[in-house]
């Protein structure tokens, strides 16, 4: 199965962010119609529900690897939520009513996420 991944913590921002959000929207083409068919079980299965919850750990363990240098400029006070922001931010929710729901393409989905990502970083530069 394919996975997100961190991107290179090393890279600058905005490149380590491109590259960090082009293998997330490869995984969100990849993972829409299996979410989408999930949803509608979860609610009714505990198993479900914990794999859920399993990959959206997951996915909050890359967004704070790749995210790393930034959020440790961060107060302690701050940091949880910077990494919610930015987990929510460019989460397959939010991948979902740009590409889909408002229909925006590939490129623009991508930097309508990029820009938000960035806006939240803007306070650690």
């Amino acid at each position: 199965m394919r996975r997100s991944r961190p991107a290179d913590p090393a890279l600058p921002l905005e490149a380590r962010t491109d590259a960090f959000l082009t293998n997330r929207l490869d995984l969100y083409e990849f993972l829409t119609p299996f979410v989408l068919a999930l949803r509608l079980r979860e609610y009714s299965s505990p198993a479900l529900r914990a794999r859920r919850v399993s990959m959206m750990d997951a996915s909050r363990g890359d967004v704070a690897a790749t995210f790393a240098p930034e959020l440790r400029r961060l107060p302690p006070s701050e940091y949880d939520d910077a990494l919610i922001g930015l987990e929510t931010c460019i989460s397959w929710p939010s991948w979902f009513h740009l590409h889909e729901e408002l229909s925006l393409g590939r490129a623009a989905t991508h930097r309508v996420l990029r820009r938000n990502a960035l806006l939240l970083l803007a306070p650690t530069l």
